[in-house]
């Protein structure tokens, strides 16, 4: 596999795209896919939630890979303590490492993550990646539509905080009780129960996502409107105000 060469298979709605590099998309979504039968959807070059999300968790070394290609500067590699491969980047020539959050230096990446180690990489390393350790494919070509707006916000600013995606939350009452929907983009949200007069959260559990019945995939669309839709409808089907009252009981005690 040679990354630079790559032509991904990507899917924007229900048509099956062949990218290259010169491919100028003229579409409302894309689809980017992550690891785990994850696909993220986007919009092409908005730098919003839904795309802090994908090259973040899914699609960071598709994003590093433009880059480079872009502007000629190192990849580089966040590895932990243990030398598992956090997230990948690249440097720019005054020492700032690039990538969708924009423009941060080495020590404020690993605060972000104590005990990190900042490696240079070559594009092998990241095909080990993808063949050893589970990462998706890199969609490069479709990452550089992104490559314009990346830079910008690391030559103007304001910096995101590092290696770091959103969460979406949703708090509703219901049955004399509050529920709150906490959603960090992966394939499953956590959920929690309140009293409206206590000021504590307890733990209800997790809500798990199936997967798109047509596509076998996990479908983010990573948006508040998807959260209400998701949450509107476990509340409907799942939600057991008896076992949220035992929680908030059994919490009480402990």
């Amino acid at each position: 596999m040679h990354l630079n060469e790559e032509r991904s298979s990507t899917v924007v709605g229900q048509i099956s795209l062949e990218l290259s590099e010169r491919t100028a998309l003229q579409v409302q979504t894309l689809n980017l896919i992550g690891p785990s039968d994850i696909v993220y959807i986007v919009r092409p070059g908005v730098l919003d939630s839904q795309a802090l999300l994908a090259f973040i968790q899914g699609q960071c070394h598709g994003l590093a890979l433009a880059l480079a290609e872009r502007t000629g500067w190192p990849l580089v590699t966040i590895e932990s303590a243990d030398q598992t491969c956090l997230h990948v980047c690249v440097e720019r020539p005054d020492g700032f490492l690039i990538d969708i959050t924009g423009a941060h230096t080495v020590a404020e990446l690993q605060q972000a993550v104590p005990g990190a180690t900042v490696r240079h990489a070559d594009e092998g390393q990241l095909e080990r990646l993808v063949r050893e350790e589970g990462w998706a494919l890199p969609v490069t070509a479709a990452a550089h539509l992104w490559v314009d707006a990346v830079l910008e916000r690391a030559e103007k600013g304001p910096a995101l905080a590092p290696l770091s995606s959103d969460i979406l939350r949703r708090t509703i009452e219901l049955s004399e009780l509050r529920i709150r929907f906490d959603w960090a983009g992966r394939p499953a949200m956590k959920v929690f129960v309140q009293r409206p007069e206590d000021d504590r959260w307890t733990s209800y559990g997790v809500v798990q996502f199936p997967k798109d019945p047509e596509l076998g995939v996990f479908a983010i669309d990573f948006k508040p409107l998807r959260l209400e839709q998701i949450t509107e409808a476990w509340l409907s089907r799942e939600f057991d105000p008896a076992k949220a009252r035992q929680k908030l009981i059994a919490a009480a005690v402990e």
